[in-house]
């Protein structure tokens, strides 16, 4: 992977990850909650080029 495509990859990992942890996570401060999405997203990634699996392609955006 080249690291145009391994920032855009990281990006979409850490939005993922906060959309989904948002509500769960509101007594974390802003810092607190940043440093987690960024330590998981992180994992995730070192994870993914580990098994040299391809990470999954993004879900569409469902259209509220």
């Amino acid at each position: 992977m080249d690291s145009a495509h391994d920032t855009e990859r990281e990006d979409h990992l850490r939005a993922e990850i906060s959309a989904r942890l948002q509500r769960v996570c509101s007594h974390l401060s802003e810092d607190q909650f940043a440093e987690l999405v960024r330590d998981i997203a992180d994992v995730t990634l070192k994870y993914e080029m580990r098994s040299g699996a391809a990470p999954p392609k993004p879900k569409p955006k469902r259209a509220d």
